[in-house]
């Protein structure tokens, strides 16, 4: 008898890797296009991907190969334009920027939880321009000062709270140092 053994990707046996490029799988639909922006964003910022893309014929025969591959969208997270986007940047990284980036992007992901984790606490809905601002702010100066914000948000919500009902939505933002404040 012989046994079907999957075909192994590029990322399957690489650690944070691979858990990163399986909680960006499975992160709910309305959060990808945040958490696929800020790796995006913090791959160009740190390691200029978008230039490694745009010159693949420096980055050899399997690399090439494995970007025209991923056009066929045979792959579970091609169908989805940000994974798609995502993997295939982190593909034309150097593999030590790939394992950077994914420890990075679990650490984002994990203060996204921090997040919806205290709106659901406090019966408040998770607003869409909190996520963007958490992401250019994790870009920006690193997940302390997220850290921070998810912070002054429990702060507010732990001021104002009689009952679930009656919570107002605290309106943050960061200063340009990334240090949350109320907006004015």
């Amino acid at each position: 008898m012989s046994e079907s053994i999957p075909k192994q990707r590029w990322h399957d046996n690489r650690g944070d890797l691979s858990l990163a490029i399986e909680l960006l799988k499975s992160i709910p639909a309305n959060l990808r296009p945040y958490s696929a922006a800020g790796l995006g964003d913090r791959m160009n910022q740190e390691f200029e991907a978008s230039a490694l893309l745009s010159g693949l014929k420096s980055l050899g025969k399997e690399r090439i190969m494995a970007v025209h591959q991923s056009r066929k969208k045979r792959r579970c997270y091609d169908q989805n334009p940000h994974l798609h986007q995502i993997v295939s940047t982190l593909l034309v990284l150097p593999e030590a920027a790939q394992e950077s980036v994914a420890a990075e992007f679990i650490d984002f992901i994990g203060l996204m939880v921090d997040y919806m984790a205290t709106c659901d606490a406090f019966g408040a809905t998770p607003k869409a321009e909190d996520l963007d601002q958490m992401r250019l702010c994790y870009v920006e100066t690193g997940s302390t000062a997220v850290k921070a914000y998810i912070e002054a948000i429990h702060q507010a919500y732990n001021q104002t709270i009689e009952s679930p009902e009656s919570l107002p939505e605290p309106d943050l933002t960061f200063t340009e140092t990334g240090e949350p404040r109320l907006r004015s």
